[in-house]
């Protein structure tokens, strides 16, 4: 009614902002989109998260896709990582793929997933002795 609520069946990808004044500790677990400019000493789990350059992580990381401008401590798993100029990163980095930007300061371990097809598991028929 008062067009607070995205109409029914929308999908517009909401965000959850995080603003630079505000702490949070404790875990986060969002199926939206995070915009961190704030500081967050925990674990978060979300479908993208961006780490704007005033933002600070000390914590895991596991997204689809993680933009990092800021300070990260703790591990990262994600499938696409993006890690901006100003980013500050230690911890392992888990990714399908990644972009480092020149001047972004890394201190971690690098490792790279690839899927590989599966195949179906063959069952080969018992000979008789």
């Amino acid at each position: 009614m008062f067009g607070n609520k995205p109409a029914q069946g929308s999908s517009t990808p909401q965000t959850a902002n995080i603003g630079a004044s505000i702490r949070i500790k404790g875990e986060i677990d969002s199926p939206e989109h995070v915009f961190l400019a704030g500081s967050l000493d925990g674990d978060i789990t979300c479908d993208q998260l961006t780490v704007d350059g005033t933002g600070r992580i000390t914590g895991k990381i596991s997204a689809k896709l993680a933009v990092i401008d800021g300070h990260v401590d703790g591990d990262i798993v994600v499938d696409r990582l993006q890690i901006k100029s100003n980013a500050v990163v230690k911890g392992s980095l888990t990714y399908k793929s990644i972009e480092v930007a020149e001047g972004a300061q890394i201190d971690g371990n690098f490792v790279q997933v690839t899927q590989k097809p599966q195949k179906d598991a063959v069952t080969l028929p018992k000979t008789e002795k």
